[in-house]
């Protein structure tokens, strides 16, 4: 059977292997609530906003646009375990 775009399976493999770039333009702030750190995504472009954690915010700070989705769960996960994210997380953070 040949691996359509409308196959979820597909789709999650098709994210896992792209090397998304985050876009210049955005703009980060650091918010502290109730003693949980994370931050606000401000997309001027679209007029749209992101609350992300601590995890979120580091694995999207990541994306250079030459390493790949898996490429960068794997380098955080040898990194500072409370810091990373796993494929699954990774992949439907990148579909927001």
């Amino acid at each position: 059977m040949k691996p359509s775009s409308h196959n979820p399976d597909f789709a999650v493999r098709e994210i896992e292997g792209s090397a998304p770039r985050i876009r210049d333009g955005l703009r980060w702030t650091f918010q502290e609530s109730g003693g949980e750190a994370g931050y606000l995504l401000e997309d001027p472009l679209h007029g749209r906003f992101f609350r992300l954690g601590r995890r979120e915010h580091h694995f999207v700070k990541q994306l250079d646009g030459r390493r790949t989705i898996s490429q960068i769960v794997a380098t955080l996960a040898s990194g500072d375990r409370e810091l990373s994210l796993d494929l699954a997380e990774a992949t439907s953070l990148v579909r927001m």
